[in-house]
């Protein structure tokens, strides 16, 4: 595998995935370097969780072994989004993650539940990378609060 797996869209990692050309850990490992590389310069993320996008990669690359192993059928069957890194703005829930919003008055804020949209992207098996910046409580354009 040649091409930079950060700059690859959805769909075209989820067919390398299939395909067993690359694997859930390469492509968050990339993305997480990335990331943590260009962080400082851009304030793009708020959090990075290494090891828990790490474990939940394997988990992807696990249940892709078994299921490729059942036959080309049941790999069409699994959900796109399966083993895909995924960022989510600091505006969305995650059980026992920050969750500020972007604002200095929540922080120290952990959420007691998953949103509603954490929880469709964890059931079908997307990774999270980490929570992303954006503007105190999604209104204006300039990050500088968060």
């Amino acid at each position: 595998m040649t091409a930079d797996l950060t700059r690859l869209l959805a769909h075209d990692m989820a067919a390398l995935l299939r395909a067993g050309e690359t694997s859930s850990r390469a492509l968050t490992e990339a993305h997480l370097t990335v990331a943590e590389r260009q962080n400082h310069a851009l304030n793009a993320w708020l959090v990075i969780d290494r090891d828990g996008a790490l474990a939940q990669a394997d988990a992807a690359d696990e249940r892709l072994g078994a299921v490729r192993r059942e036959g080309p059928a049941a790999l069409d069957g699994l959900h796109p989004l399966l083993g895909i890194p995924v960022g989510l703005k600091d505006l969305i829930s995650v059980e026992g993650g920050q969750c500020t919003a972007g604002s200095p008055i929540l922080a120290g804020y952990r959420a007691p539940y998953d949103a509603h949209i954490t929880g469709r992207l964890r059931s079908v098996g997307a990774v999270f990378l980490g929570k992303t910046n954006m503007d105190e409580f999604a209104m204006g354009s300039s990050n500088e609060y968060s």
